[in-house]
């Protein structure tokens, strides 16, 4: 049996180095309208947003890829047997039998930031705070556009940013060899953070698309444990510390530094002469 024994919080943020797409569903097109539009938060003033299951399913099909698992296609591989898929173990079990095993990294919805939200407000775009890119197919023979191919995407800016949070959720348990440890967790977390930022994230990243920079900013951690039917919690400096040291080796805390050197420059040249 095994139990909660520690919680870790991280948020960082979400830098577009080129416009994303990360569609709505065809239910939502209307007629006359985009071919391909954007998911939203309608109840946020209509912004659009990155699901975290987005995130979660990109960072964890990354990581099977660099293993060299398909946990959904591999459906009779001993590991998925026996408990010892380390990707199942971190992300969830995606197999009947695995249903008891959730996931111990929990991926929130990311929204804009105040800043990205206030800049595109200001500007003339034919959709709020997003563009639109026209697209064509090529004829392959004549490299002419083909006829009746003309379509719409919806897309959020680049240099638009967005604020995410993980959870992870760190259990322990006495003869539990399927249950992934915290320094596990960590690895393979920072292992998925390392790849999306060499991948790209949403719809049509072979055509540019959803290249993206992603960084932490902030860790708070708990301890769990539980006495004469209490449970008890307590903030974790030691294992935040941790964290935030290990996240720095990794080169996945704090803006990077060419985003910063932009900004900079894009200050300098704002600035009357």
């Amino acid at each position: 049996m095994t139990r909660l024994s520690k919680k870790i919080l991280l948020r960082g943020k979400i830098h577009l180095k080129t416009g994303l797409h990360i569609g709505a569903g065809k239910e939502r097109v209307k007629i006359g309208g985009l071919d391909n539009p954007v998911v939203r938060a309608l109840l946020r003033d209509g912004e659009p947003y990155i699901p975290g299951s987005s995130l979660k399913g990109k960072i964890r099909s990354l990581i099977e890829q660099a293993y060299g698992y398909d946990c959904m296609g591999q459906r009779n591989d001993p590991r998925h047997e026996n408990g010892s898929c380390k990707v199942c173990q971190v992300f969830g079990g995606v197999l009947a039998n695995q249903a008891n095993h959730a996931s111990r990294v929990i991926f929130r919805d990311a929204y804009m930031t105040a800043e990205s939200k206030r800049r595109l407000e200001i500007l003339d775009t034919p959709l709020p705070y997003t563009e639109v890119k026209a697209e064509t197919a090529i004829d392959r023979i004549t490299g002419r556009a083909r006829s009746g191919t003309l379509r719409q995407t919806e897309r959020v800016p680049a240099g638009t940013e967005f604020e995410f949070e993980v959870m992870v959720n760190v259990f322990k348990g006495e003869h539990e060899p399927s249950e992934p440890s915290e320094e596990e967790l960590r690895e393979m977390l920072c292992e998925g953070i390392s790849l999306l930022n060499k991948d790209y994230l949403g719809a049509s990243g072979s055509r540019g698309y959803g290249q993206v920079a992603v960084w932490f900013e902030e860790c708070q951690a708990w301890t769990i444990s539980s006495q004469n039917g209490k449970v008890d919690i307590k903030g974790d400096d030691e294992t935040k510390s941790k964290w935030e040291k290990e996240l720095q080796n990794k080169g996945l805390w704090g803006r990077p530094s060419e985003l910063i050197a932009d900004r900079e420059s894009k200050e300098q040249g704002s600035k009357p002469q």
